[in-house]
């Protein structure tokens, strides 16, 4: 039955906003709040299962926004490098790998991403100081 009391609605989407099928609850439940404000502005009758539409689409409509922006990271994150810098890079990696085994190379990335010794070492089952020895005689072959 419905409520004569417009700002039921209101309360009614605050408290779907807990629902499992939102994870984006407080951006979903903040539009669905304010989708619900507008129909009560409008002399709109709201239902319980109107709000809980809303609060989901909002919520759906958050996720997708995100994974689009997760799938673009690399395009937001980084400025766009020209096409002479990705065939240089293409064929130095080209070059290392030729010269070294799969299990230096892989360290060498590791170490060339950021990684620590230790992370990479621990990522690749050797310890710290054989991970410093390996990087080490791979840059004087590389040198050579």
């Amino acid at each position: 039955m419905e409520s004569s009391d417009p700002w039921a609605a209101y309360a009614r989407a605050q408290k779907n906003a807990d629902h499992y099928d939102v994870s984006d609850h407080t951006w979903a439940a903040d539009e669905a709040a304010a989708e619900v404000i507008d129909l009560i502005a409008r002399g709109i009758q709201s239902s319980e299962a109107r709000e809980n539409n809303l609060l989901t689409n909002r919520a759906a409509k958050f996720r997708r926004r995100r994974s689009i922006v997760n799938l673009n990271l690399i395009y937001i994150s980084q400025p766009q490098s020209n096409i002479e810098d990705v065939i240089s890079a293409r064929s130095e990696l080209i070059r290392v790998s030729r010269k070294c085994n799969p299990l230096t190379l892989r360290l060498l990335i590791a170490i060339a991403d950021g990684a620590s010794y230790r992370e990479a070492g621990t990522e690749l089952g050797i310890p710290e100081a054989t991970a410093k020895t390996r990087v080490r005689r791979a840059r004087l072959q590389l040198a050579a």
